[in-house]
């Protein structure tokens, strides 16, 4: 392995396999949340399958799709919308088939739909905007603020719970919130926004001292430091065409060169160029965001041991 390849760098890469693994998590976490809230009705498997629907669908498109294009928020928002819309049209049809079709409560209903798409894009459009970038800009930046943003959605999804959810079902002398029964299930899945927290905690401390490795890698190349690499400006040499490695865009980029020769510290000293870097001083905002969901969720977990 060449001095100049580092294991942090490969994340940047928006292979399938990757993207599949970031889907795969999404939609877990979707599944998970929602059967906690449906689990007392009838085919809580399905109702939970159609109301996670929309925001899979939308985010597999978004990662395998043929021809991607740059995605903005107001189409992000649209789409999950639409999404929503439709697939409580087909419940809904679907469930009058055999009779009892009104056209106010079909109104009701679609504008129920609405609501509920506007309230999933909060979920799906930054993830769907965190891994188009990340697949468009394959570099290690995007990578890390789309797992960032998987990171914030788990502690969403571990403090938005309905409140008393878990004492309601401990108390219940069926064991469930909505209609005593079930209890042993219920039970089960009273405590999944303490399991969300824990994973959502755990990414956030792997996430912030990855990066944080990360920077100080960066700063030492930069720097000078690390034997084999040095820099140089984006003028002095053609560096077009390299990857990007910087964790940020601020700054003005430099040209990271390897394999220099003896006379590596003229800035036109020839050299193969390895990539861009950007060197910024201040930590990037995912940085800042781990250590709230960190001390978010902490303090959460804490609490449930502590009350």
């Amino acid at each position: 392995m060449s001095t100049h390849s580092v294991g942090w760098v490969r994340i940047g890469a928006s292979s399938a396999a990757a993207r599949a693994v970031f889907v795969t998590i999404a939609a877990a976490g979707h599944l998970l949340f929602l059967w906690s809230l449906t689990w007392s009705m009838d085919h809580k498997g399905v109702v939970a399958s159609l109301l996670a629907l929309p925001n899979v669908v939308m985010l597999a498109v978004v990662a395998f799709r043929p021809r991607p294009r740059a995605l903005t928020a107001g189409r992000a928002v649209g789409a999950v919308v639409a999404l929503t819309t439709l697939a409580g049209l087909a419940v809904y049809l679907l469930a009058t088939s055999r009779g009892g079709f009104e056209l106010r409560t079909l109104l009701y209903n679609l504008g129920l739909e609405v609501v509920c798409g506007a309230l999933g894009a909060t979920v799906a459009a930054p993830l769907s905007l965190a891994l188009d970038r990340w697949r468009l800009d394959p570099t290690p930046r995007r990578a890390l603020d789309a797992w960032a943003t998987l990171v914030c959605v788990a502690a969403v999804f571990a403090f938005v719970r309905p409140v008393g959810f878990s004492q309601g079902v401990a108390h219940c002398p069926g064991g469930a919130w909505f209609g005593c029964h079930g209890g042993a299930l219920g039970r089960t899945l009273a405590g999944l926004d303490a399991a969300m927290a824990v994973a959502a905690l755990a990414g956030a401390v792997g996430l912030w001292s990855f990066e944080r490795g990360a920077r100080r890698w960066l700063a030492a190349a930069i720097a000078g430091g690390i034997p084999g690499l040095r820099v140089a400006d984006e003028a002095a040499v053609d560096a077009a065409s390299a990857p990007h490695w910087g964790l940020s865009d601020e700054g003005p980029a430099r040209a990271l060169l390897a394999d220099a020769t003896d006379a590596s510290y003229r800035d036109n000293a020839t050299g193969a160029v390895v990539a861009r870097v950007t060197a910024s001083a201040d930590a990037s905002w995912r940085e800042q965001a781990m250590i709230v969901v960190a001390i978010l969720c902490g303090t959460g977990l804490l609490g449930r041991v502590i009350w």
